[in-house]
C-alpha cells in the first residue's frame, strides 16, 4: 500500500470524472487514508475507505471500484463542491472506528503476550545470573582465586539483564498504548450519472419485460433460486451483495467453496459482468461461478450454473463500451450444468 500511495499520489490528488452506469446522482468520491499508530510513535495499520458527497451530505461510500465506471469529461459550467470541512472528523467516526477498535484489541492482545514472553525469559536469565553469584560467594568463602571478580562479573550482568528487561517491557507497553493517526484524503473523483447511450447493449432484457417486473425483482428472483439451490446441496451461504467484492454469495460445502455471481433475465436474453466480476472469475477461477437464472417472469424460472465462466465462456464473452463483458444466452445453456 505505501509503494502505491507514494507513486501514484501526484495523479490521484489531480482528482477525476467518471460515469457510472448505476447511479442516478451525481456524487463525489472521497478516498482516504487512516492511520493507526502506537505508543512508540510507530505505524500499527492503514486503512482505506471511501466517502460519498451528494450535496452537502456525507455517506459511506459503497465498495465499488472504479474499473466498474466510465472516464468522463467534466460538463462544461459544472463545479465540483469543494472538500466538506468535517470530512476528517466524519470519516473518523463513522467509517474507521470500527476497524480502529478491532486493531487496538489485537494490538493489545499481541502486547500482553510479548509482556508475558518477556519477563518469562528474562526471569530465567536473572535466575541464572543469581546462580552465577551465588556460585562465586561460595568459592569465595572457600578462599578461590578471583572469586570476589567473578562475584563483580554476575552481579553486573545481572544488572545487565535487570535494564534490558525493564526497556523491553516498557516498548512492549508502549506499544499496546494504541491511538488514532492522521486521516489523509488522497483523492477525490466525480461521479456522473451514464446517459441512457451507456445503458443500450445491457438494457434489453428488462425493457422487452411484458410482465412489468422492474429489475430489482427480476434479481430479487435469481437471488432465491440460487440460494434455494444453494442450501438444497447442503452448502451455508451467506449475501456479499454490499461488500462490492465481485459476486453476490460466498458458499461453503463440505466439498467445495463457492463465490457466485447472480444474474437474471425476464426470459430469455444475454447477462453482463462488470469489469470487477470478469477480473475476479479470472481470480478465482474454479472457485467462480456465473448462476443465470433465465425466465425469471414465469413461473418456472430457470437455474444455470457454469463454473469459472472466465475460461469455459471465454469465446462467447464480448467487452462492451459500458465496461460489461456481455454474454448471449445460448452458450451459457450449452455450457451449463442444471437440474439439482
Amino acid at each position: 500500500m505505501e509503494w502505491v500511495i507514494e507513486n501514484t499520489t501526484d495523479d490521484i490528488q489531480k482528482g477525476a470524472v467518471f460515469a457510472d452506469p448505476d447511479v442516478t446522482d451525481p456524487c463525489v468520491l472521497h478516498h482516504l487514508l487512516a492511520d493507526t499508530v502506537d505508543g512508540n510513535r510507530e505505524l500499527v495499520h492503514q486503512a482505506l475507505s471511501l466517502a460519498s458527497q451528494r450535496g452537502g451530505a456525507l455517506s459511506a461510500g459503497a465498495g465499488k471500484t472504479l474499473y466498474d465506471m466510465i472516464p468522463h469529461e467534466l460538463p462544461a459550467g459544472v463545479i465540483p463542491p469543494g472538500k466538506p470541512a468535517e470530512l476528517e472528523n466524519w470519516a473518523r467516526k463513522h467509517l474507521f472506528e470500527e476497524t480502529f477498535q478491532q486493531v487496538k484489541s489485537e494490538r493489545e492482545r499481541i502486547a500482553g503476550v510479548t509482556e508475558r514472553f518477556l519477563e518469562e525469559s528474562f526471569s530465567a536469565l536473572l535466575a541464572e545470573a543469581d546462580r552465577q553469584i551465588l556460585g562465586a560467594e561460595d568459592e569465595g568463602d572457600r578462599g578461590v582465586p578471583g572469586a570476589q571478580g567473578r562475584v563483580r562479573q554476575a552481579e553486573l550482568a545481572k544488572e545487565a539483564h535487570r535494564q534490558r528487561r525493564d526497556e523491553r517491557v516498557a516498548i512492549a507497553r508502549r506499544s499496546g498504548l494504541v491511538n488514532r493517526g492522521q486521516i489523509s484524503l488522497l483523492g477525490s473523483v466525480v461521479v456522473l450519472p451514464a446517459g441512457a447511450e451507456a445503458h443500450e447493449e445491457d438494457e434489453e432484457p428488462h425493457e422487452a419485460d411484458p410482465s412489468g417486473l422492474s429489475n430489482a425483482e427480476i434479481e430479487a428472483i435469481a437471488m432465491g433460486e440460487a440460494t434455494r439451490y444453494e442450501t438444497a446441496r447442503g452448502a451455508r451461504w451467506e449475501s456479499t451483495e454490499k461488500d462490492g467484492c465481485g459476486f453476490d454469495l460466498r458458499s461453503v460445502s463440505v466439498s467445495d467453496r463457492r463465490c457466485i455471481e447472480v444474474k437474471g433475465r425476464a426470459g430469455v436474453a444475454q447477462v453482463g459482468l462488470t469489469w470487477l466480476e470478469y477480473q475476479k472469475a479470472l481470480e478465482l477461477k474454479d472457485e467462480f461461478w456465473l448462476y443465470v437464472v433465465l425466465e425469471c417472469a414465469t413461473a418456472s424460472p430457470r437455474l444455470y450454473r457454469v463454473q469459472n465462466p472466465a475460461e469455459r465462456l471465454a469465446g462467447a464473452i464480448t467487452p462492451s463500451l459500458d465496461v460489461r463483458f456481455q454474454i448471449k444466452p445460448d452458450p451459457v445453456i450449452s455450457t451449463a450444468e442444471v437440474g439439482g
